[in-house]
């Protein structure tokens, strides 16, 4: 399996909104999702600016997951997606998305997030079990997203996670994509 092969099994939930960005031919939804998309593409290859680009200026993140609430803007999303980029081969953050709902100004966005570790981080930091070997754990997420929009630009993005009960799944022999092989594979989706 190639790189670039590699790198799009990562991006199932983007490779939806291109799809739905490919088929849709109502303006107001097609600037939602081309700016979902880049907000994605600048989050998982750990481009502050790209991801930036896609936001207001005074954009609310509002997080929820079982006991806690955390609301944020533009400023702590660019040191969240610097943090991402900085863990470049040791995590990753992607989605698989099962559906996208739109209005006049708002998508609403449910279905899974995965974090998949380099097995080293997660023998180091999480407590996987060392004798697993090589490769890479997933934990998941049921997330939710509603993402509303201002003049073509996220203006907030209000989510909701439920993370998985389940033990993280251990994928003997996989390995995180580089960051510049994931950004060739996002630009092979439009």
């Amino acid at each position: 399996m190639s790189d670039l092969e590699v790198a799009q099994r990562y991006l199932a939930g983007p490779a939806l909104v291109a799809e739905r960005l490919r088929r849709t031919t109502d303006e107001r939804d097609r600037s939602m999702m081309r700016c979902l998309f880049e907000r994605l593409a600048g989050e998982t290859v750990g481009d502050v600016d790209r991801t930036l680009a896609a936001v207001t200026e005074g954009f609310v993140l509002a997080t929820t997951d079982p006991g806690t609430t955390s609301v944020s803007g533009k400023d702590e999303l660019a040191a969240s997606v610097a943090k991402l980029a900085g863990m470049a081969g040791q995590m990753l953050l992607w989605f698989d998305f099962d559906a996208i709902v739109a209005d006049d100004s708002s998508l609403a966005v449910f279905g899974t997030m995965h974090t998949t570790f380099a097995s080293t981080y997660a023998v180091e930091h999480l407590g996987a079990s060392p004798e697993a070997g090589e490769g890479t754990f997933t934990s998941d997420s049921t997330v939710s997203l509603l993402c509303r929009y201002e003049e073509g630009l996220m203006s907030r993005e209000d989510a909701l996670f439920i993370p998985s009960t389940e033990a993280m799944r251990h994928a003997p022999g996989h390995e995180l994509p580089s960051l510049g092989t994931l950004s060739s594979a996002f630009g092979s989706l439009l």
